[in-house]
C-alpha cells in the first residue's frame, strides 16, 4: 500500500511476497485477489490473507490473470492449458485443450453476450460460451499464437496484442 509518503509492503499473515505477483484484483465484494507464478492466489479482506493452491482444487499454482464475470465468479489463468472458474467457494477446472499443456492463459475478458473471451500463449485467441470452445489461431489468419493480452471495445471488437506482430482486432 502507498501511505501518501512511501511504499508499504503489505503485512497481513499468510502473504509471502516471495513469488511473482502477476495480476490484482479488486472484486465486487471489495476483497484483493492477487494472482501469483508459484504459490498460487492470494485473497486479502484488509485484515486477513487466504492463499488457495493446487492442495485447494487450483489447477496450477502459477497463475496469470484473474477475472470477475457478470455473475460474480472469478476467472483464473493457469500455465496448464485451463480455467479455473471460483464460485461459491470452489474451484472447477475448464480444460480447453484435449490434453494438458503448457498454454499460459495470459487474459480474459466477458464480451456482451457472456462469452469469455482468453488469450493463451502457445494456442491463440479462445472463446468459451459456457457450453463449447472455439479456439482461433494461425489457421483463422492470426499472424501468430503467442498472444499477450486481449481487451474489449467500445464497438464490440476484440483487441488482441501479440509478442512480436503487434496488436490488431478481431
Amino acid at each position: 500500500s502507498f501511505d501518501g509518503r512511501k511504499f508499504v509492503r503489505l503485512p497481513q499473515e499468510g502473504f509471502s511476497g516471495r513469488s511473482a505477483i502477476t495480476h490484482i484484483l479488486e472484486d465486487r465484494s471489495g476483497r484483493i485477489w492477487f494472482a501469483s507464478w508459484g504459490e498460487g492466489v492470494f485473497c486479502s479482506d484488509g485484515r486477513t490473507c487466504r492463499r488457495y493452491t493446487t492442495a485447494d482444487g487450483l489447477p496450477s499454482d502459477n497463475v496469470a490473470t484473474i477475472f470477475e464475470d457478470r455473475q460474480g465468479r472469478l476467472w483464473f489463468g493457469t500455465a496448464v492449458g485451463c480455467l479455473a472458474c471460483f464460485d461459491s467457494g470452489d474451484f472447477t477446472r475448464i480444460d480447453f485443450l484435449p490434453s494438458p499443456a503448457d498454454a499460459n492463459v495470459t487474459s480474459i475478458l466477458e464480451t456482451e453476450d457472456g462469452t469469455l473471451w482468453f488469450s493463451a500463449w502457445g494456442v491463440g485467441l479462445c472463446a468459451y460460451d459456457g457450453d463449447d470452445f472455439r479456439i482461433y489461431s494461425r489457421d483463422d489468419g492470426l499472424p501468430t499464437h503467442l498472444l499477450w493480452v486481449v481487451r474489449g471495445g467500445d464497438d464490440g471488437c476484440l483487441w488482441v496484442g501479440t509478442a512480436g506482430h503487434g496488436a490488431f482486432t478481431f
